[in-house]
C-alpha cells in the first residue's frame, strides 16, 4: 500500500498532478495491481476539478484513461480494464454511473467504513489525493 497526499503542492496544475501521481497509478495498473483514486476534502476545495478538470485542462481521470487506453496491452486485449465510480457525500455512497444517481437512499457509511472497505478491496495500492 502507498499513499500520496499533496506531494505536488496545493497550487499544482492538472498536468503536474498527472506527472506526479497519474504516472505512478498507470505503472501500478499495468503491473496488474488494483488501483484507486480517493479524493477527500471540504466542499469547493477542488476535488472534482483535480479528478475531472475541464476540456481545456483535463483532470487526472481523463489523462489517466487516455494514457491507459494507448497502451499496447490494452489495445491488443491482453489487459482487461474495468472501473467503478462512486461518490461519498453526507455519509451516503452512490454509484455515479447509475441512472437514478440522485435518488434518495444509498448505503449509509462513516469515514472509518470507507477506509476499511478500500483497504479490503485494494490489497496493494491505495492512493489519496
Amino acid at each position: 500500500m502507498f499513499v500520496i497526499t499533496g506531494r505536488s503542492g496545493w497550487q499544482a496544475d492538472n498536468d503536474t498532478i498527472f506527472k506526479d501521481l497519474g504516472t505512478q497509478v498507470l505503472k501500478s495498473t499495468l503491473e496488474g495491481y488494483k488501483t484507486c483514486l480517493f479524493a477527500h476534502g471540504q466542499s469547493q476545495s477542488g476535488k472534482t476539478y483535480t479528478l475531472v478538470g475541464q476540456e481545456s485542462d483535463p483532470g487526472l481521470l481523463p489523462r489517466l484513461l487516455e494514457a491507459l487506453f494507448q497502451q499496447d496491452a490494452v489495445l491488443s486485449g491482453q489487459l482487461a480494464v474495468s472501473a467503478s465510480f462512486y461518490e461519498i457525500k453526507d455519509e451516503q455512497v452512490r454509484d455515479i454511473l447509475k441512472q437514478d444517481f440522485y435518488s434518495p437512499g444509498g448505503l449509509k457509511v462513516s469515514v472509518e467504513h470507507v477506509v476499511r472497505i478500500c483497504q479490503r478491496l485494494l490489497d496493494v495500492a491505495f492512493i489519496s489525493t
